[in-house]
């Protein structure tokens, strides 16, 4: 699994959907210095689901994909820019 799905499948969901819809990927990006990308999260809101906020608990969903899948990522662009896949 990428990244942005391994974010959409971790992400809490609430009545509006907001935070899920607002996930998105930008890049990848080719530079002389390397290749960069990200998975963005647009609302105002992801901060406070993501660390808490004082009337609201945490609900991470950035961070353990990063752990989890991020290793994996890397490796499979790694076989992408070595024209293994």
């Amino acid at each position: 699994a990428g990244l942005e799905e391994g974010v959409n499948r971790r992400c809490p969901v609430g009545k509006t959907h907001a935070l899920y819809q607002s996930i998105h990927t930008v890049g990848p990006k080719v530079t002389r210095t390397g290749v960069s990308g990200a998975v963005v999260v647009g609302t105002n809101h992801a901060l406070a689901e993501e660390y808490g906020a004082h009337d609201h608990p945490a609900h991470p969903f950035v961070r353990p994909t990063h752990d989890i899948d991020g290793p994996r990522a890397l490796e499979a662009m790694r076989e992408v820019l070595k024209g293994g896949v």
